[in-house]
C-alpha cells in the first residue's frame, strides 16, 4: 500500500464513474505489444450522473507536458523518462524522480459513451512496457455541472477487474493502485471541480508478459435528497421549498401533476382527469396513509411522489439515472433487462407494464418498495 499524502485506503463500498486500467508487463526488447481495456460503459449514479464527471485526464508519463485551464502545467517535466516515485498529488509540483532511460509509457484518454447521457464518460489508462519498480500518475478532474452540492460517497480499487457489474474489489499481487487528491466524504459544490490523481505502482512480483486490468470506481451522490410523499403533501398552499433554496410553485406543480396524468395509467385511473387542482393530489397521498390504507393505495402514493421527483424542475430524479434495484425485486416482476442497472425511465415504463395485470399485494408492495427506495435514498450506482 502506497503512504504519501493524500493517499487513503483502498477498500470501501461503492458505485460509480469508473477508471479502467490495462497494465502489460514487458521489456521493449521483446516487443511485447500493449492491449487496451475498451468496450465497457461506465454507469452514473441514480442521484446524479448529469451532476458529476470527468472533465479531462493528463499521464505523466506519455512524454508531453499538458496544461489544464486553470491549473496551468499538470505535469511538468514528463519528457518521457520512466517515473520512480509517485507524482505528489498536488497539481503543478513536480515529479519526485524518473529514471535516465525511456522504456514504459502510460497513456490516460477521456472517452464517452454515446449510448447513454453526453455525461455519461470514463477514463481509458494503457502502461505498456512496465517493469518493476515503474510508478507512472495520471491526473483527473471531476466537476460538478449541476447546481446542487454533491459528495464523493465511495470509492474502490479493484485490481482483478472481470466486470462492470463485479462489486467485489480484489488486492493482486504484483500491483498496488492507489488513489490520492480526493477522498470520501469530500463535497463538491455545484460548478466546482476537484482534482484526483491515480498512482500505478509494478512491483517485483509482477509478471511478464501479463495483462492486468483494473478498475477505480468513484460514488457520489446528491448531498441533499428527499422527495417523498410527506414532502409533496406538506407543501403550503402557495409554495413548496425544496432542499435546495428554490421554490415550487402551485401552478407550476399542477403542471407537472398534467403531465404526470398523461403519462400514467396508475395516475390516471380510473379516468383521466382534465384538470388537477393540489387536493387531488393530496388526496392519492392520503389514501395511502392510515388503516384504510390497501396495497394498491400505498404503491400509488409513492409513485406519485417518485413521477414528481422525475418531474419537477429541477429534477430530483432524472430519467435517464441509473439505478440498481434487484434487491427490491429478487424475483424480477418488473422484467427489467438490468435490474441492478436500469434506468428511470425504463422503472417507470416496467411499472406501467402492470396496469391492468391486477397485481398482487405482493407485486404492488414491489412497486412500493422500489418507489419508496427512489425517494428516499436513491439505491445509486
Amino acid at each position: 500500500m502506497l503512504k504519501g499524502e493524500g493517499l487513503r485506503g483502498k477498500f470501501h463500498p461503492t458505485r460509480w464513474l469508473v477508471v479502467f486500467l490495462s497494465i502489460v508487463v514487458g521489456l521493449a526488447s521483446i516487443g511485447v505489444s500493449y492491449a487496451c481495456f475498451t468496450g465497457v460503459w461506465a454507469m452514473g449514479n441514480l442521484a446524479s450522473p448529469s451532476y458529476c464527471s470527468f472533465r479531462w485526464v493528463v499521464s505523466n508519463d506519455n512524454g508531453k507536458v499538458e496544461k489544464v485551464s486553470p491549473y496551468w502545467v499538470i505535469d511538468p517535466d514528463d519528457n518521457g523518462l520512466d517515473p520512480n516515485q509517485y507524482q505528489a498529488v498536488s497539481v503543478n509540483l513536480p515529479p519526485s524522480g524518473r529514471y535516465n532511460k525511456d522504456v514504459a509509457c502510460t497513456t490516460a484518454v477521456l472517452e464517452r459513451d454515446p449510448c447513454y447521457s453526453p455525461y455519461s464518460r470514463y477514463i481509458t489508462v494503457t502502461v505498456s512496457e512496465a517493469y518493476p519498480s515503474y510508478w507512472p500518475t495520471i491526473f483527473y478532474g471531476i466537476k460538478n455541472t449541476g447546481r446542487v452540492p454533491i459528495k464523493i460517497k465511495s470509492i474502490v480499487v479493484d485490481e482483478n477487474y472481470t466486470g462492470v457489474s463485479d462489486n467485489s474489489p480484489n488486492d493482486i499481487t504484483g500491483l498496488t493502485v492507489a488513489y490520492g487528491g480526493i477522498c470520501v466524504g469530500q463535497i463538491i459544490d455545484a460548478g466546482k471541480e476537484a482534482v484526483g490523481n491515480l498512482v500505478i505502482h509494478v512491483e517485483q512480483e509482477a509478471r511478464q508478459g501479463c495483462v492486468y486490468k483494473i478498475g477505480v470506481k468513484i460514488g457520489t451522490k446528491v448531498e441533499k435528497l428527499g422527495g417523498t410523499p410527506g414532502f409533496w403533501r406538506g407543501g403550503t398552499p402557495d409554495f413548496w421549498r425544496n432542499n435546495w433554496g428554490q421554490f415550487y410553485k402551485q401552478t407550476r406543480v399542477l403542471q407537472w401533476l398534467r403531465a404526470i396524468n398523461v403519462g400514467s395509467k396508475w395516475i390516471s385511473d380510473p379516468t383521466p382527469r382534465t384538470t388537477w387542482t393540489i387536493n387531488d393530489m393530496y388526496t392519492i397521498f392520503d389514501a395511502g396513509n392510515g388503516q384504510g390504507a390497501t396495497a394498491k393505495t400505498t404503491f400509488l402514493r409513492d409513485y406519485l411522489a417518485t413521477r414528481l421527483n422525475a418531474r419537477c424542475v429541477p429534477p430530483r430524479l432524472r430519467l435517464g439515472n441509473i439505478c440498481d434495484v434487484h434487491s427490491y425485486d429478487p424475483g424480477n416482476y418488473l422484467r427489467l433487462a438490468h435490474p441492478e442497472a436500469a434506468t428511470l425511465n425504463r422503472i417507470f415504463a416496467a411499472i406501467e407494464s402492470k396496469y391492468g395485470t391486477s397485481p398482487t399485494n405482493n407485486q404492488y408492495a414491489i412497486m412500493n418498495n422500489i418507489c419508496h427506495a427512489l425517494n428516499q435514498q436513491p439505491p445509486e450506482i
